[in-house]
């Protein structure tokens, strides 16, 4: 993703943030351009205060319990200039317990189709609620605004992912 944004859009600086190394590794592999930084630390440590325009959060948040969940996306919001805009991209909860048991069968069936054995397959689906914890759109929304963005609107929405931008 970096390489893209760097090579189609005037981007002054980037960082890249992660908390694996081989995460920071893989991505650098696709970028080596001066005007990108890849920094391994944990979100919640972040020490920027209104200097980006923009902070997107793929993958991330979902990864927390609502306390933690709060204060990474509060340090994306005092990383970004004011008007700056966030991006968040994450899996979701859908708003029952039934349909949850629908996306996750479909997700199921999805990673079968696609080569993973019915075990491994079963092992990934098990992760839901124990080693991420999505919440539900409108909840996603509330806790942005809980943070302080003035804007927040739903971009994409796809079986248990959501794209999120909103404005500080």
């Amino acid at each position: 993703m970096a390489g893209t944004v760097i090579n189609n859009f005037d981007i002054q600086k980037m960082v890249c943030i992660d908390v694996e190394k081989g995460m920071l590794e893989r991505a650098g592999s696709f970028c080596d351009n001066e005007k990108v930084e890849f920094l391994q630390c944990d979100v919640r440590k972040l020490s920027y205060q209104e200097i980006f325009d923009v902070v997107t959060a793929i993958q991330i948040n979902h990864y927390f319990k609502r306390y933690d969940r709060m204060a990474t996306i509060k340090k994306c919001y005092n990383a970004l200039k004011d008007d700056g805009i966030y991006i968040s991209f994450e899996n979701f909860a859908p708003g029952s317990e039934e349909c949850t048991k629908l996306y996750l069968e479909r997700w199921m069936q999805f990673q079968i189709a696609n080569g993973k054995s019915k075990e491994e397959a079963l092992l990934h689906i098990g992760r839901y609620g124990r080693d991420y914890f999505p919440v539900t759109i409108p909840e996603s929304i509330e806790l942005l605004k809980e943070c302080g963005f003035r804007m927040v609107e739903i971009l994409w929405v796809s079986y248990m992912q959501v794209e999120i931008l909103a404005r500080k």
